[in-house]
């Protein structure tokens, strides 16, 4: 789910998408009261760190130390030679880990349709604008998936918010997962330092808050950033349409970029087992596992970028 900008014909625009302003503060306090979402265990400072110490694995060539040994198991498994052994047992690794994830798949695949029909009949808030005064649906509902992300991202490009387009499979598993595990606390880095932001989601929504501010002002802390998702056309057009409002007087576009970014990457990608851990093994925990995972994230995209204006610069100059 990347958030992105893009531009469109104005034409398109104009026809189908409705005039909007983007406002919108509230507190904790407040989405709890208009949603039943408690409260409790919100904001508790995350465990301290164990303070792990790094191990080193030594180094050891076993194909020279076992390889008499290595020699007859696959002459007495029927092998003309070590290599061969290697690469069957190989691709016998490899054929378990597909067959592994295709279960893994299909399990999601039927988890997801049972969620589907639960939160068919889901609406948003009453004082949340309903996506039908944001566009003009019955006209968007005659465009392509493509054309439909080109006009929701385009349409946004122009104004101080996050736009993206999901594939209805991704938002089922991301709202069955928000749905278990509603609350984490996200850090956003800039440069060397890093800030951490309390994320808590609540329908089709996901609200996030300053944990300084969480602290000092508890569920009366101001939400700065919301992402709502809206999935009007999720059954006929296989998408969910996301929005995201930023309080622009605390809290950066870049910020806002990066929560969406983070929230998707500990929801939906390999950092969702940090998640899991803090709820089902809180013992084992460690925040500066998050930390750590998120840091490698920024520095792998600032070196990305880097290497950009370095080819850039290339071509420029060639």
């Amino acid at each position: 789910m990347d958030p992105r900008r893009s531009t469109v014909p104005n034409s398109n625009l104009s026809s189908m998408l409705r005039p909007t302003s983007f406002a919108a503060r509230t507190s904790l306090r407040t989405i709890a009261a208009r949603s039943a979402v408690s409260l409790s265990g919100i904001g508790v400072a995350p465990p301290p760190s164990m303070m792990r110490r790094p191990y080193t694995v030594p180094s050891v060539d076993y194909d020279n130390k076992y390889a008499d040994k290595l020699v007859k198991k696959a002459q007495a498994e029927g092998f003309k030679s070590v290599d061969e052994m290697k690469a069957a047992y190989k691709k016998r690794a490899d054929d378990e880990v597909a067959r592994k994830r295709a279960e893994e798949d299909a399990a999601q695949k039927v988890k997801n349709e049972k969620l589907a029909k639960t939160i068919a009949t889901d609406t948003l808030p009453s004082h949340v604008k309903k996506l039908g005064d944001l566009v003009h649906l019955d006209k968007l509902q005659s465009e392509s998936p493509e054309v439909i992300e080109k006009l929701w991202v385009g349409f946004h490009s122009n104004k101080d918010a996050v736009s993206a387009v999901i594939p209805r499979e991704m938002y089922l598993q991301l709202h069955g997962r928000a749905k278990q595990y509603p609350q984490f606390v996200l850090p956003v880095f800039h440069g060397d330092g890093a800030e951490t932001f309390l994320l808590q989601h609540s329908g089709h929504q996901t609200f996030f808050t300053s944990m300084l501010s969480y602290q000092t002002h508890g569920a009366e802390a101001p939400v700065l950033f919301t992402l709502t998702y809206y999935k009007d056309l999720m059954d006929d057009k296989g998408i969910v349409l996301v929005r995201g409002e930023v309080d622009l007087d605390k809290l950066s576009m870049d910020s806002a970029r990066k929560l969406t970014e983070g929230m998707r990457n500990f929801y939906l990608d390999q950092e969702f087992v940090l998640v899991e851990q803090m709820y089902q093994d809180a013992k084992k925990f460690d925040f500066s596992d998050v930390m750590a995972v998120a840091r490698a994230r920024a520095q792998a995209q600032a070196d990305q970028a880097k290497e950009g204006e370095g080819k850039s610069a290339a071509s420029a100059s060639g």
